[in-house]
């Protein structure tokens, strides 16, 4: 979102700019891997789960993230219920070639990691942005 309230994902095309377009994706994502068993994740996105396990600060951060309601749009329903559930998503999508037209999302990572970024503590506090750009 910019700072006149324009979407620019949605005007970038990463998301499309009708919302039930996006959680009608992500309700397909939420279906594909609806019963997968959370060992069978890669691991590269299973090792995701140490930092979130032993850095208090990640792991307060992104149980957060999954908790709180995200101010930069308003969904139906959440999509994403708890951190295993998020590594699952994310597994899920990689597996997603992106789509070209105006009801899909183009970047599915995008559709699932929008509701997380959207959150008070999705966002980098001040001025880590501006020190990791170094």
């Amino acid at each position: 979102m910019s700072t006149d309230g324009t979407d620019v994902r949605a005007l970038a095309g990463w998301l499309p700019p009708a919302q039930e377009h996006l959680e009608r994706s992500l309700a397909g994502h939420v279906e594909r891997v609806e019963g997968r068993d959370p060992r069978t994740l890669r691991p590269s996105v299973a090792a995701f789960r140490d930092p979130i396990d032993s850095d208090p600060v990640v792991g307060m951060l992104v149980h957060r993230m999954i908790e709180q309601v995200p101010a930069t749009r308003t969904y139906t329903k959440r999509h994403v219920r708890d951190v295993e559930h998020l590594l699952a998503l994310v597994d899920g999508v990689l597996d997603l070639a992106p789509e070209y037209d105006d009801e899909n999302v183009t970047l599915p990572m995008g559709a699932v990691l929008d509701w997380t970024m959207g959150t008070p503590a999705g966002k980098p506090p001040t001025g880590i942005a501006a020190s990791t750009a170094r």
